[in-house]
């Protein structure tokens, strides 16, 4: 199957869509697929994505202002005729906008997927032929703007196996933690509720002194999160670490690892901490209680309460055989996060699309091509 990937850039810079599509293109050029990857800009992904044999292309202005900014789609048309994809993929608004555009010159398949709760702007998302929601709850989201079920496929994230992540990477970066210790990897904005957890750690402290939390992440936030702390008294006790591109030196070592997100499509670090085995506490938003399993891999507390979030935090610190039960729990049936699962829905979710075409051109047959998802 010929399959073309457009993403927003190459950068290797903590942006959960990138970083899915790129594992996805990965995974599907590795089990046999003709893939390429379009971004505006390039960066370090784009050699990971090569030596996994994914053609990339960076077509510059790769982005829409307003609709006015097509500067971009004469460059992107040449380099999809050349290609002769049978699925063009889009993982953001402006990308699948400019494949809605060129797909009737072209006569590919659309295909887009929703990465995030992003409420009416995601409707932009709908152009496609098929559409991937990242968890269940975005797809509630999409049908509740009105786009039919049978448009829509839920597909769930599966960051475990990322070849972004090589096996020993981990060992690589030497990180000593002061203990016991909460970790938490979110981009520092409002919308991600490290204000809140800041607040339940303040109060988890006046039971637990030594406590220590490892917040990693960057963003516009940064600032008044670390004033808040100061407020708190407890800056002391708080490190933000910056942007950390493996965070799994410090998950090994973290007792809890907390996602206190007011909205969030998935969670993709959640799912890295399961794997580490850290105790989990999540919020009850978006797509985070399906990847603790609705409470069976770990503890869901209420969106912006930090009240809550301390005492599940105490709980879980001041009973060593509850904390033990709970890291167990988030260590057990993993299989479903695993990446190899991402790519082999998605590739079904391709071949039930192509089937259902109605010009055999789309299928490949004027071409001569295979339809059974081998390259030859």
């Amino acid at each position: 199957m010929k399959i073309a990937h457009l993403l927003p850039h190459f950068e290797n810079g903590g942006n959960g869509v990138v970083y899915a599509a790129t594992d996805l293109a990965c995974a599907q050029s590795a089990a046999g697929h003709s893939v390429a990857c379009i971004g505006n800009r390039s960066g370090p992904l784009a050699k990971l994505l090569q030596d996994y044999s994914v053609a990339t292309y960076v077509v510059a202005d790769f982005k829409l202002k307003s609709f006015g900014n097509l500067r971009s789609l004469p460059r992107l048309f040449q380099v999809l005729k050349a290609l002769r994809p049978q699925v063009v993929h889009a993982h953001s608004i402006p990308t699948a906008l400019m494949a809605k555009l060129l797909q009737p010159m072209l006569g590919f398949n659309l295909v887009t997927s929703v990465h995030n709760m992003s409420g009416l702007k995601n409707i932009w998302l709908g152009v496609g032929d098929r559409v991937i929601c990242v968890s269940a709850a975005v797809g509630e989201s999409m049908k509740r703007l009105c786009f039919p079920g049978t448009k829509i496929r839920i597909i769930r994230n599966g960051p475990l196996d990322s070849p972004r992540r090589p096996d020993g990477a981990a060992g690589l970066l030497e990180v000593v933690m002061n203990k016991p210790a909460i970790v938490t990897v979110a981009a520092l904005q409002t919308h991600k509720g490290i204000g809140d957890l800041i607040e339940a750690f303040a109060l988890a402290r006046k039971s637990i002194p030594d406590l220590s939390m490892y917040i990693l992440g960057d963003g516009p936030e940064k600032r008044s999160l670390q004033m808040l702390a100061d407020r708190l008294d407890c800056r002391d006790r708080i490190y933000f670490e910056g942007f950390v591109r493996d965070p799994r030196p410090y998950l090994a070592q973290a007792d809890i690892f907390v996602l206190a997100s007011h909205r969030e499509a998935f969670g993709m670090a959640l799912a890295e901490a399961r794997e580490a085995g850290c105790a989990a506490i999540g919020t009850n938003a978006g797509g985070i209680p399906e990847v603790l399993e609705y409470g069976r891999a770990g503890i869901i507390v209420p969106v912006g309460n930090p009240v809550d979030m301390s005492r599940a935090l105490v709980r879980l610190l001041v009973n060593p055989t509850l904390l033990r039960f709970w890291q167990k729990r988030a260590a057990t049936n993993l299989s479903w996060l695993r990446l190899g699962r991402v790519s082999e829905e998605t590739i079904s979710a391709y071949a039930e699309m192509l089937a259902s075409s109605a010009e055999p051109s789309l299928l490949g047959i004027e071409r001569g091509e295979p339809l059974d998802g081998k390259v030859r």
